[in-house]
């Protein structure tokens, strides 16, 4: 019988010796055949592995597919009740800032930063979004501070006292007014704020709609977190 464990070790740089004894026992043709062999299925379990590897990734990339399409799904839904919102309190601006931690400080404690993500704007004015990326949270601890205990908070640039960063919140997006409403998630935890801008006195109607809109928005995002959450 073959001596397999010989024909490991010369196929696997064996001694010299050793290959010639095999050679001498079983002759060249059969040693040939055998190394072809182990080569195969060496080759074979290659092809496996990279199978295996290759399915695990087209795996991985469906559920990025899939979580890619649902938020472009999310962005259009929130696009449409944001543009409706707009168009029923006759408003300037409607845009939503979202938190998001952004990085550590030096003693390795997060620092939350805010985006504007959302964005719809009456006509004869231009986008502001882009301008507001990556804003430091910690640029309005009241204003924030107060939102999250509160229902909605009307910001008016004349009734505002220089010390509130309400006001200059107001002064940097070149407003005169605005109505903020926050948005919570799923677990009822501050996700960011919608507000609405206008000239004009905010009415009840404005009061319902913005409220609405910021229930169903927050909604929204929060389905997409809690699915994110269950995939991890």
């Amino acid at each position: 019988m073959i001596n397999l464990s010989l024909v490991l070790l010369a196929s696997n740089g064996g001694g010299i010796q050793d290959i010639a004894k095999f050679v001498q026992d079983y002759g060249v043709t059969t040693v040939i055949s055998i190394v072809f062999l182990y080569a195969a299925v060496q080759l074979i379990n290659i092809g496996i592995n990279w199978i295996k590897y290759k399915a695990g990734d087209t795996k991985k990339n469906e559920k990025i597919s899939e979580s890619f399409d649902r938020k472009s799904e999310i962005d259009f839904q929130i696009q449409l009740l944001i543009e409706k919102a707009l168009l029923e309190t006759s408003g300037n601006r409607i845009y939503i800032m979202e938190y998001h931690n952004h990085s550590d400080n030096l003693s390795k404690l997060p620092i939350y930063y805010m985006s504007c993500n959302y964005e719809v704007y009456k006509t004869g004015l231009f986008p502001i979004g882009n301008q507001f990326k990556q804003v430091s949270t910690s640029l309005f601890p009241k204003l924030l501070s107060n939102l999250q205990s509160s229902e909605y908070l009307v910001l008016d640039i004349d009734n505002i006292s220089d010390s509130i960063d309400g006001y200059e919140l107001l002064k940097a997006k070149n407003e005169r007014k605005a109505f903020v409403v926050p948005m919570r998630n799923f677990t009822k935890i501050p996700i960011g704020y919608i507000a609405l801008a206008k000239d004009d006195e905010f009415t009840e109607k404005d009061k319902i709609i913005m409220l609405n809109a910021a229930a169903q928005i927050g909604a929204l995002l929060g389905t997409f977190d809690k699915k994110e959450a269950k995939q991890k």
